[in-house]
């Protein structure tokens, strides 16, 4: 099914997330759509001129009362007239860089993940008011997910956790007011393409080009969409984790062992989401015979940190294969539908030097 050209019905799209959500994948999903230019990431320019103005009424709140803005009075000046100029200034500067001046784009705006700020709601406000019809795409994701992925692991379990729902919190409370240009997505919702994506599509009057989407799926998105792991010469690459996280609540590829020779053996976690299972694992080079894989191995660690997930226990994997095969790909049967895990890429020339594990990280390398 595809969605029919409709007008767009709002001018300014912002994607209002946080780290790890598969934003930069959501942004190039609604740039599929015709005269549509949704930007990246600004690290937080607006919430800058959104502080200066706000800078400037909170001195000028202390000037409220009649005759308080006088000679000696600490904030003397802060009702001028060049103050509350300034503070216009400052919300037209916003609307201009939000209309950035393509001339083939009717629908604009931009995704970011810095909003983990304490005044969230009222810069959303701000951000309303210097666009001038604005729609907020409200982006999250379980944060099991969320903590396990990029610079979350560094930071501590229970203040992340903190700063999560506190930003949730004011997505929604900003939502509630806002119900007439708001909307919210799940990063699964995003992953899969769904219905509720063609909803949000639909509901912005953006044209869904099912062939766009899917190319646009196929493709890396964010900084660390693959993982290349280099080692003995070879590469280990795996599949963008946007592609493989609606089945897998988790899944890691240790460092492939060379420890017998003329053959390549690859292991590692593979976690279904919750009724999903995994039927069969395999690898192959192109037209040549599949090798099978060991699935349901026992995964001790993986049962402590999932209590509450029965395959947790029995989630590890394992696979042996030819190393100078070719390049091999490395498959897994999950509810039914084959996903291609990761292809291993063997030395060009057969030389066996050792290259430190250099990683690029997406989807989890243990190394």
């Amino acid at each position: 099914m595809r969605l029919q050209l409709m007008d767009p019905r709002f001018s300014e799209i912002f994607i209002v997330t946080y780290g790890r959500t598969g934003s930069t994948l959501l942004q190039a999903l609604l740039d599929t759509a015709p005269g549509v230019d949704i930007e990246g990431e600004n690290y937080g320019f607006l919430y800058f001129l959104y502080s200066a103005r706000r800078a400037l009424r909170s001195a000028r709140a202390h000037v409220a009362e009649a005759g308080a803005d006088r000679v000696g009075h600490p904030f003397y000046g802060a009702a001028r007239r060049y103050r509350l100029d300034s503070e216009k200034e400052i919300l037209d500067l916003a609307g201009r860089f939000l209309r950035h001046g393509n001339p083939d784009s009717v629908v604009c705006g931009f995704k970011d993940v810095r909003y983990d700020v304490p005044d969230l709601e009222d810069y959303l406000d701000f951000l309303a008011a210097a666009a001038a019809r604005p729609f907020f795409l409200f982006l999250t994701r379980n944060h099991d997910d969320v903590l396990s992925s990029g610079d979350w692991r560094k930071a501590d379990a229970a203040e992340a956790r903190s700063r999560l729902r506190a930003m949730e919190q004011a997505f929604a409370g900003f939502a509630k007011r806002h119900a007439d240009r708001t909307a919210s997505l799940d990063y699964l919702h995003v992953a899969a393409a769904g219905p509720e994506l063609r909803a949000v599509f639909e509901r912005l009057g953006l044209a869904f080009d099912e062939a766009a989407v899917a190319a646009t799926l196929a493709r890396e998105h964010s900084y660390n969409a693959k993982s290349a792991l280099l080692f003995h010469g070879s590469r280990l690459q795996i599949a963008p984790r946007h592609l493989l996280d609606a089945h897998l609540h988790y899944y890691r590829f240790d460092v492939p062992s060379f420890a017998k020779a003329g053959t390549v053996a690859v292991g590692g976690i593979l976690l279904p989401r919750d009724g999903k299972e995994i039927a069969g694992l395999s690898c192959a080079a192109p037209g040549g015979l599949p090798v099978g894989g060991k699935i349901g191995l026992p995964s001790p660690g993986v049962a402590k940190r999932y209590p509450a997930l029965p395959a947790a226990g029995r989630a590890r994997f394992a696979i042996e294969f030819p190393s100078a095969a070719g390049v091999q790909t490395i498959r897994a049967t999950v509810a039914g539908e084959t996903l291609e895990l990761a292809q291993f890429h063997p030395a060009p020339d057969g030389r066996q030097f050792n290259l430190h594990p250099l990683v690029a990280q997406t989807g989890e390398v243990a190394l």
